[in-house]
């Protein structure tokens, strides 16, 4: 749910700082990270890598996901965790007509500011 970003009338501006070095996409607003399947809480580390390198592998993650919704009967496997930490495979359904089932962060930047967000962005891969 977005925050009220009035103050006193006026409207705030919220400052985005991304600083991921890793892809990440939203599936239904819940944000996902690739991970290497022997260790699940571990960061994938692209030490050095810059904004565009990762914007570009959202991209290209984002399309393969559009491309498994298709295949998959318009869901996606996933893998989430259990309250006492057991990593488990789920499928989120999607709805493939819907343009914000599957996002990038520059995705969601955009959208806010399409809906009359006042919102800076700034990627800073660290």
């Amino acid at each position: 749910e977005l925050m009220d970003m009035q103050l006193g009338g006026k409207q705030r501006t919220v400052l985005w700082h991304n600083m991921r070095e890793e892809p990440v996409l939203y599936v239904n607003g819940e944000p996902y990270v690739l991970r290497d399947v022997e260790c699940p809480f571990a960061n994938l580390e692209y030490t050095g890598i810059d904004k565009n390198r990762v914007e570009e592998m959202e991209n290209r993650l984002k399309a393969d996901v559009e491309a498994e919704v298709l295949r998959y009967g318009n869901q996606v496997l996933v893998s989430g965790e259990t309250d006492d930490g057991q990593v488990v495979d789920l499928w989120v359904p999607l709805d493939p007509g819907d343009p914000t089932a599957i996002q990038t962060s520059k995705d969601v930047y955009v959208s806010l500011v399409e809906e009359g967000y006042k919102v800076d962005y700034l990627r800073v891969p660290m």
